[in-house]
């Protein structure tokens, strides 16, 4: 059974192929309900006169009118016809779309939530704004604004000389401080996370770093690699990395929601290497579900790094 998916794609002479199915002369079946399909019941091709196609009358062949690009090319705009008309079951578990974000949600505005179809929910994606900059020797304070109540709004990505930077798994943060060792030109932009879909950037912004001396330029340690083994993982997940000084140390772990699911690391540590394994729980003892889950590294109350975790 086929249902409440979304299938067009104008690059193919066909959307769906009926392969034979056995060659034993065995018949298949294939059952379409409540589907989009680019030129409808003929945009499907069947290889064998054995395999039954059931076509229900609430398929469409209209077009999805999709808004997203990069790696979410088939998110819906607001004017897309397939926003609320799926086909919904009595009881619906709590779930999330392809972008990490509720998956029934009222897009249409009438006061009842009902599933789209297509792999991503319709949501207004809001934007950051107004991106500023502040340097201070050798510190940088950028600081946005951000339209309120942004549905499923997960944090924000801060983008450095064009290359994602560091992930502020926090909705309510407007304010993120880099430092820089070395004179050096950068530039930044930010954009909104809503699970893993991001919104459209700010403006951009560039600060010039200059007057660092030598010597002040070795001091400075770099910022710690982290090392996770194996990445995805079943049962455990060694994380390590090395510290250039004393640190006081957070390791955390989130979900795409951008909620907290487990606390690694809270307090001092060493110099030098450190290891450390999640063995797939949360601060209550809990196994979590399969999925992608962000673990972030702060040292001395700054955030460092985050690296994606994958948990079969």
């Amino acid at each position: 059974m086929f249902e409440n998916n979304i299938f067009w794609n104008p690059g193919l002479p066909k959307e769906v192929t009926a392969y034979y199915s056995s060659t034993e002369g065995i018949s298949g079946r294939l059952e379409f309900d409540t589907n989009c399909i680019r030129n409808g019941l003929s945009g499907i091709y069947n290889m064998s006169p054995l395999n039954e196609i059931v076509w229900h009358d609430n398929n469409l062949a209209i077009d999805p009118q999709f808004v997203g690009s990069g790696s979410h090319p088939y998110r819906l705009s607001a004017a897309s016809p397939l926003i609320d008309i799926g086909l919904q079951p009595a009881f619906l578990e709590p779930s999330y779309d392809a972008g990490g974000n509720e998956r029934v949600w009222d897009g249409d505005g009438d006061g009842f939530a009902v599933i789209d179809l297509g792999a991503y929910e319709y949501q207004p994606i809001a934007s950051p704004y107004n991106l500023g900059a502040e340097l201070w020797n050798q510190q940088i304070l950028l600081g946005w604004q951000m339209p309120d109540g942004a549905r499923s709004l997960t944090g924000f990505r801060i983008y450095r000389n064009n290359q994602a930077y560091a992930d502020i798994l926090d909705p309510g943060c407007r304010l993120f401080r880099d430092y820089s060792p070395v004179n050096d030109t950068l530039s930044y932009f930010v954009v909104a996370l809503y699970g893993v879909v991001e919104s459209e950037p700010t403006n951009s912004v560039t600060v010039i770093v200059s007057g660092v001396a030598n010597s002040d330029e070795t001091a400075i340690p770099a910022v710690p690699q982290v090392s996770i083994s194996p990445n995805p993982f079943s049962d455990i997940a060694v994380i390590s990395y090395e510290l250039a000084k004393q640190s006081e140390v957070e390791l955390k772990l989130y979900n795409l929601k951008g909620q907290l699911v487990r606390t690694l690391h809270q307090g001092s540590q060493s110099k030098g290497f450190q290891t450390l394994a999640w063995e797939g729980c949360d601060d209550s003892g809990r196994h979590v579900a399969s999925g992608i889950y962000i673990l972030q590294l702060s040292l001395d109350g700054k955030p460092h790094r985050t690296t994606k975790l994958v948990k079969w």
